[in-house]
């Protein structure tokens, strides 16, 4: 994550925490965004261009940005809920 994306961050008063790898999706409290719809449309309609040693290279941070934006603008209430209870029973789960 870049400086500048931090300091965005910082600026909306918002807290980052590092979520350790593999585990994004059982700790995560909002799992049910529409980020992961936006990855998927972007993975099937996109062109993707790839590094010097022929990996696809990743989403922007700005077009993350902006998925993570849209999904936001779709969160109600009873989905804020319903996530950290799901996201609680996991945390249960895994101890």
């Amino acid at each position: 994550m870049t400086e500048d994306l931090k300091a965005v961050f910082t600026k909306e008063n918002t807290n980052l925490v590092l979520i350790a790898h593999r585990l994004t999706s059982v700790l995560k409290p909002l799992v049910f965004l529409n980020e992961r719809k936006s990855w998927m449309e972007w993975m099937a309609d996109s062109i993707h261009y790839l590094t010097v040693i022929g990996s696809q290279k990743n989403p922007s941070e700005q077009l993350i940005f902006s998925w993570i934006t849209v999904s936001l603008t779709d969160i109600y209430e009873e989905m804020i809920k319903s996530s950290f209870f799901w996201c609680i029973q996991n945390l249960i789960f895994l101890c």
